[in-house]
C-alpha cells in the first residue's frame, strides 16, 4: 500500500528535476522503470493474496462440503437413482 504511492512521488519529483534540466533522460527512464517494476510487484502480491484467500476458503468451506455431499450424494445418485428410474 505504501510502496506504490511512494514510487509515484519519487517519479513526480524526478520528472520535476528533469523538466528543470537538473537530471538527464536516463535517470528519468531508470526511475520510471523502477516505478513500473513496483507496480508489477504490487499486482503480483495482490494476486498471490487473493489466490491464498480462495485456497483458504476452499479448505475451510468448500473442501469439507465437497467431501460430505460429494461422496455420499454420488453413491446414492449413481447406485440407486439410475437403475430405479429405468
Amino acid at each position: 500500500r505504501e510502496i506504490v504511492p511512494l514510487r509515484q512521488l519519487i517519479n513526480d519529483e524526478m520528472l520535476l528535476n528533469y523538466n528543470g534540466m537538473l537530471k538527464d533522460l536516463f535517470a528519468l527512464l531508470t526511475d520510471t522503470k523502477a516505478r513500473i517494476s513496483a507496480n508489477v510487484l504490487s499486482v503480483d502480491v495482490l494476486r498471490e493474496h487473493w489466490l491464498a484467500k480462495v485456497d483458504l476458503h476452499v479448505a475451510l468451506v468448500g473442501g469439507g462440503a465437497m467431501m460430505g455431499t460429494g461422496g455420499g450424494g454420488g453413491a446414492r445418485v449413481g447406485g440407486g437413482g439410475e437403475p430405479g428410474a429405468h
